[in-house]
């Protein structure tokens, strides 16, 4: 399941201030240390889900004007490109 949705789910981690990240990883590494059992399963489906559900990925960064002139026609405002979906399994 981790392999599946960790590389869907990294660009947006950003989205829940790294919170559900850390969740996943201490579930991971309780899960490894200590052996599966269904509670211990079930925190790591739950800290995926809240991964998911504040999934927001980084925009790349607006190239800033060259010159003093081209300051004056640019503006930082620059509508979201983030559609609301997940992007595809490789």
């Amino acid at each position: 399941m981790l392999a599946t949705w960790w590389p869907r789910l990294l660009p947006g981690v950003y989205g829940g201030a790294a919170h559900p990240l850390i969740r996943v990883g201490h579930a991971v590494r309780t899960l490894l240390t200590d052996g599966e059992n269904a509670p211990r399963r079930t925190e790591l489906a739950h800290g995926l889900g809240y991964w998911a559900a504040r999934y927001r990925p980084v925009e790349p960064p607006v190239p800033l004007p060259r010159r003093p002139h081209r300051a004056r026609r640019w503006t930082p405002y620059r509508p979201s490109t983030y559609s609301g979906e997940l992007p595809p399994t490789a």
